[in-house]
């Protein structure tokens, strides 16, 4: 009682087996993703990996996107950004890639 549920055509189901019958639900629509992109550990239907900023639809072969947040902006978005907010982020992006192991 009281726990999230996903619909499939007239029929309800728990997360557990909605996802076992029809995978991982879109995270814009929570709706089966039929052309699925996986980006930031979440599904998206192709139709909703948009930009965060504009809504501007990101192709996902399409490799000019960033991600902020978890989630993707186009790179003119990312440009409109204040000065401060960018290095910031930049700064952050640099420390966890100095946090990675090396790979042998």
């Amino acid at each position: 009682a009281g726990e999230r549920f996903y619909e499939h055509g007239t029929m309800a189901y728990c997360e557990l087996h909605y996802r076992k019958l029809f995978g991982d639900p879109c995270f814009y629509c929570c709706k089966s993703a039929a052309d699925e992109i996986i980006q930031f550990n979440k599904t998206w239907c192709e139709d909703h990996f948009t930009c965060h900023g504009c809504d501007g639809q990101i192709k996902h072969n399409n490799s000019k996107f960033l991600e902020i947040d978890l989630l993707p902006y186009c790179k003119k978005c990312y440009g409109k950004l204040p000065e401060e907010l960018k290095k910031r982020l930049k700064k952050a992006a640099e420390s966890l890639e100095r946090k990675k192991p090396a790979k042998k």
